[in-house]
């Protein structure tokens, strides 16, 4: 959430930017918590409004029912009754909620200690040197820093937990144009901007403390919860994680129909992607796509909720290339010889387009079909045209789970005879692994370029399906071997970090909903059914590999 603020607040000098010591925010955190329980808090005149936070420079409060967050408080005084107004404040709001207001009276005057709490001081501002916003952009770690702007008193400010609370923290950009907003000034480019007024930008670190519930110890809060220690790769750790995965994709799909009117012999739904701020599904009902990923996801797993009915064949008025390599690919891992023909019957009448990723989505189709069905030189013209339709390297990592894909199955069908094509795949991993992040959150993943920005985020999976379908690919000398092995370490690292975890759940009004999901970011909690699915099938190939290694 971003706040314009008329305050006085001094120009940032430091360069080192440093947030509080835990230590007094946590006994800040005390305070307020102890004042939410006894339903009483103190004037602002009186003596014990004062809560001293050296190196605080603001003080943001939320309040939270049951992941809902129904109290927002901020204040930039910096002095020592900063937490007193903001926690004030966010009570306020908090008593002013329609669900707290129409509570019997004895039971409103108490809500205080329903109320989970969490408090973020900002640190040290440290100036953003930069000439555009774009360039502004990329200096700011989205659901980390918070940003500042002052022109003249006024001030701007947006806190990182507060936009972690609204699924706006990457939206960086839009944050901005914001602020230059709440200060008096049209959205314009900085060097325009500064040649009205004089402008100053800053980021600062914060400390966050939180708790999931109202009795529960507090701690720090982090984006994306408590950071991941490094992965391993034994078959419990992969087993533990897979089921996690899939208990999250079944709770994609409701124990009845929903729909009006809706036949017994018609499968049950798979909801859209969910938000877990707002706690729904968006779309309501998934796409065609993410459902036929998320049955082919379930069936490879083995898990019995799957059947013949979930695969029937859509209207005609639905159907297309992609679809009907999905589901071609979901009854292969079904093994329903009666789907399997009918699918195939459905791609043999959809041609892919001339595109690289169409055509070597249809190979990885093609290529794991029995010989009975599809020839070996009917696999193969798939596969050479899959091949022939990248030009570049940018276009074979458009492909490069499809085409890994097709290649496994390819050297399945030829006695375990990889392709010449096995050599380049490789080379594209280990060049991708060159690029791997070792600390931090992120650390594992492979920055990816979007919208003129380089992040690390649920793109990711796509990559690491790829590589996790190459390593069962026999051939490769041990030295590959060992490297694939540490960069699928790594990735594994990132997606556990992508996975909501229970004190992530707790923050939000979704709850348990989403617990296990992947979600599209550090800083974005939405998960898209598609990426928790595609996350299952990759744990599927890795297990797969960990149980039946490849020759050398």
């Amino acid at each position: 959430m971003v706040l314009c603020l008329v305050a006085a607040w001094s120009s940032p000098r430091v360069l080192q930017a440093a947030p509080p010591d835990p230590e007094p925010c946590l006994q800040a955190f005390y305070e307020v918590r102890n004042w939410l329980d006894q339903g009483r808090f103190p004037r602002l005149d009186a003596e014990g409004s004062e809560v001293e936070v050296p190196g605080s420079s603001a003080v943001s409060v939320l309040l939270r029912l049951d992941g809902r967050v129904v109290g927002r408080g901020l204040d930039t005084k910096s002095d020592s009754r900063s937490v007193r107004r903001a926690a004030g404040r966010a009570l306020s709001q908090a008593l002013g909620d329609r669900v707290i207001r129409e509570l019997p009276e004895s039971v409103r005057d108490a809500a205080g200690s329903r109320l989970a709490l969490e408090i973020e001081f900002a640190g040290t501002p440290q100036p953003i040197v930069a000439s555009t916003l774009g360039s502004a952009a990329t200096r700011i770690q989205a659901g980390m820093d918070g940003i500042l702007l002052k022109r003249g008193d006024r001030i701007a400010i947006a806190m990182p937990g507060r936009l972690l609370a609204t699924g706006t923290a990457e939206a960086t950009s839009s944050t901005l144009l914001r602020l230059i907003d709440e200060v008096g000034l049209p959205p314009r480019d900085l060097e325009e901007l500064r040649r009205i007024d004089s402008l100053e930008l800053a980021r600062f670190p914060t400390m966050r403390i939180g708790q999931p519930e109202p009795t529960a110890e507090p701690g720090v809060r982090r984006r994306s919860g408590p950071v991941v220690p490094p992965a391993s790769l034994d078959l419990q750790t992969l087993e533990d994680l897979h089921a996690r995965l899939n208990d999250r994709l079944l709770r994609w799909r409701p124990p009845a129909d929903p729909r009006e009117n809706a036949s017994n012999l018609q499968p049950r739904p798979w909801f859209g992607d969910f938000d877990p701020i707002s706690n729904r599904h968006v779309p309501f009902e998934a796409p065609l796509p993410d459902r036929l990923l998320a049955t082919w996801a379930l069936a490879a797993s083995g898990d019995d909720s799957i059947g013949p009915d979930d695969l029937s064949i859509p209207e005609a008025d639905l159907l297309d290339a992609k679809i009907a390599d999905l589901g071609l690919l979901a009854s292969l891992a079904l093994g329903d010889q009666e789907r399997i023909q009918a699918w195939l019957a459905v791609v043999e009448s959809h041609p892919p387009k001339n595109q690289p990723v169409a055509l070597a989505r249809r190979a990885a189709a093609l290529t794991g079909v029995d010989r009975l069905l599809v020839s070996d030189e009917e696999a193969l013209a798939a596969h050479l045209a899959a091949w022939e339709a990248c030009g570049s390297v940018s276009e074979i990592l458009a492909g490069f789970d499809w085409l890994s894909m097709a290649e496994a199955r390819l050297a399945d069908r030829l006695e375990s005879t990889p392709s010449a094509r096995a050599v380049s795949l490789r080379a594209i991993r280990d060049a991708l692994l060159t690029r791997q992040v070792q600390d931090g959150d992120d650390a594992g993943g492979i920055p990816l370029l979007a919208n003129a920005r380089q992040s690390i985020d649920v793109r990711n999976l796509r990559p690491m399906l790829a590589m996790a379908v190459l390593s069962g690919i026999p051939g490769e000398e041990a030295d590959g071997t060992a490297r694939a092995r540490r960069g699928l370490s790594g990735l594994l690292r990132l997606l556990q970090q992508l996975m909501m975890s229970e004190e992530e759940a707790a923050d939000f009004a979704g709850g348990d909903q989403g617990l296990h999901g992947v979600s599209v970011g550090l800083a974005n909690p939405r998960q898209p059914l598609a990426a928790t699915a595609t996350a299952s099938l990759m744990l599927d190939h890795l297990i797969r590999m960990n149980r039946s290694p490849p020759a050398p």
